[in-house]
């Protein structure tokens, strides 16, 4: 019997992000959502925090989920306002990090508050009614 039959079959497609996307997400999250705070003077991008960063499997992609806790926030706006300054974004990337290549830097709307939100008017609405109905 060989031993290529004794050991447990390999997966070859991983479902998740491998450990140096999630460091790599990690970093760029750190340093995008530092420099929304302290270098982009934006009125319309005040408020927006990012929420998590995904990274492609060749790390060449970075897709960058933002949301905001104000209420009637105009998010089509600032996720413009974002997109103009990738070239931005990316150059303080490639100063506070030591990578090969930077990633192109995409930004999309993040609805977890929201869909928060919506839980949890659904949920004290089915607590204030009484239980005869």
């Amino acid at each position: 019997m060989s031993r290529e039959k004794d050991r447990p079959e390999r997966a070859k497609h991983s479902t998740g992000p491998n450990r140096r996307q999630k460091m790599v997400a990690s970093e760029i999250f750190e340093v995008i959502s530092l420099t929304i705070i302290e270098a982009l003077e934006d009125p319309r991008v005040q408020g927006i925090s990012v929420s998590h960063v995904e990274m492609s499997p060749d790390l060449r992609l970075a897709k960058v989920y933002v949301t905001s806790g104000r209420p009637n926030f105009n998010m089509k706006q600032a996720l413009g306002v974002l997109d103009r300054a990738k070239t931005f974004l990316r150059q303080e990337i490639a100063k506070e990090l030591n990578m090969k290549r930077v990633p192109e830097l995409a930004f999309f709307q993040d609805d977890i508050l929201g869909e928060a939100w919506k839980m949890d008017t659904i949920l004290s609405d089915l607590n204030d009614k009484p239980s005869g109905e």
